[in-house]
C-alpha cells in the first residue's frame, strides 16, 4: 500500500504544479490589466518562475525513466547474497564489539590472537597451542 501512494505522489505534484502555474498566470494577467497605468502596476517579475520550474521538474520526473535508471544502477544486490560469515572477516576490522566491551575485552582479544595464529599457521591450532 505505501508503494502505491509513493507512485501517486509525483502525479499529485504534477497536477498541483500545473494548477499553481495556471493560477499565478491568471492572477497576473487580471492584476496587470486592472492596474495598468497606475502606481500599483506590476513590473515584469519572476512570479511564474517557481510554479513553472516545479511543473517542469515534476514533468521530467514522471515522463522520463529516472526511477528506472536509478533502479538499474542499484540492481547489483550481491551484498545481500553474500554468505561470508563474521568469523572469517572479523580479523579485518579495526575493532569490534568483543574487543571494545569492557566485560568481554579479554576474551575478544584472545579470540583475535587465536584466529590470527590459526590463519598464520594455515590450519587448526592444537589444544597445546591455545594455552
Amino acid at each position: 500500500m505505501p508503494k502505491f501512494f509513493a507512485n501517486l505522489i509525483p502525479f499529485f505534484l504534477f497536477f498541483y504544479a500545473l494548477s499553481n502555474w495556471l493560477f499565478v498566470r491568471r492572477v497576473q494577467r487580471e492584476y496587470s490589466s486592472a492596474y495598468s497605468g497606475t502606481e500599483y502596476e506590476l513590473e515584469e517579475s519572476d512570479y511564474n518562475l517557481i510554479p513553472l520550474s516545479m511543473f517542469i521538474i515534476v514533468f521530467i520526473y514522471i515522463f522520463f525513466p529516472i526511477r528506472t535508471c536509478i533502479n538499474k544502477c542499484q540492481a547489483d544486490d550481491s551484498a545481500l547474497y553474500d554468505t561470508t560469515g563474521y568469523d572469517s572477516v572479523f580479523l579485518e576490522f579495526m575493532t569490534d564489539y568483543d574487543r571494545e566491551n569492557p566485560v568481554t575485552k579479554k576474551a575478544g582479544t584472545l579470540r583475535m590472537i587465536e584466529e590470527r595464529m590459526k590463519s598464520a599457521s594455515g590450519g587448526e591450532l592444537n589444544e597445546e597451542d591455545k594455552q
